[in-house]
């Protein structure tokens, strides 16, 4: 984690979007890992913006999975408090293949969102709900939580934010301005990476086939000036250093592009 704090300074990004999705897997000795990387952080001067609390989600009617499971959340908020970071985001429970009501969605919801956010915010975390991805890739694609309205009306029963993911709105078909807008000030991350429509990819951006130009419209329309979260996918890297740092380099550059096109004029 140390060497991840290093190489994110080395290559130009300012801050960092922590992924928490496997901190279930440790015990309360990691603590240490993390304090010590905050610490390494605000020496290179790196802002420690978000997080993203685990997403795997069980069977949201499996009770006993998912009373594990909102267990390793509450593990991630306690790690996002303690390295003092404000926006922890989530998924909704999302329903895929199997038919289910809209009402139904909503219900469970409530039931799933509702401890989660209690909890974040007795650790002064704020949570986020993320848009979720359909678009007919698979059988586990997702029947509720995609659009801005669904997630607005999420967002306002609970007075938490939104995180907007640029690539699975893609994948969803939507116009990323017009989700944007109606979203507004309730907007606090967005994550940005790119795909072909098709296959949730975590291109880079401008590689896949969003509308930018569009989508940074959005942004400019609503006054948006949170940070931007390259949620590209360096998973597959191989593990030469010179390609990494070119890499990362290159997400740096995309972003300040984007940015640039977000840019509020004064």
């Amino acid at each position: 984690m140390s060497e991840m704090v290093d190489y994110m300074s080395a290559v130009g990004f300012d801050g960092i979007d922590m992924s928490f999705e496997n901190i279930g897997r440790f015990d309360d000795a990691v603590n240490s890992v993390l304090y010590s990387a905050a610490s390494r952080a605000e020496k290179r001067g790196l802002t420690l913006s978000s997080c993203h609390l685990p997403f795997y989600m069980p069977d949201p009617d499996g009770q006993q999975l998912m009373t594990s499971f909102l267990s390793e959340l509450k593990k991630g908020i306690d790690a996002a408090a303690l390295m003092n970071i404000g926006y922890a985001v989530t998924h909704p429970v999302a329903y895929h293949s199997q038919r289910r009501t809209y009402e139904e969605w909503l219900e469970k919801n409530k039931e799933f969102l509702s401890p989660v956010i209690e909890y974040a915010r007795k650790k002064g975390v704020k949570i986020c709900i993320e848009n979720m991805a359909s678009a007919n890739e698979s059988e586990k694609d997702h029947l509720y939580g995609c659009t801005a309205d669904e997630i607005l009306i999420l967002a306002k029963m609970f007075d938490c934010g939104v995180c907007w993911d640029f690539g699975h709105a893609n994948l969803s078909g939507l116009s990323q301005s017009g989700e944007i807008e109606k979203i507004g000030g309730k907007l606090c991350v967005v994550h940005i990476h790119d795909n072909d429509g098709k296959k949730d990819s975590h291109f880079l951006p401008f590689s896949g086939n969003i509308d930018w130009t569009d989508a940074m419209m959005g942004l400019k329309n609503i006054g948006y000036c949170g940070f931007f979260d390259m949620e590209v996918k360096s998973s597959e890297l191989p593990a030469d250093r010179e390609i990494r740092t070119d890499y990362g380099r290159k997400t740096v550059f995309f972003a300040r592009k984007l940015i640039n096109m977000a840019r509020i004029n004064k």
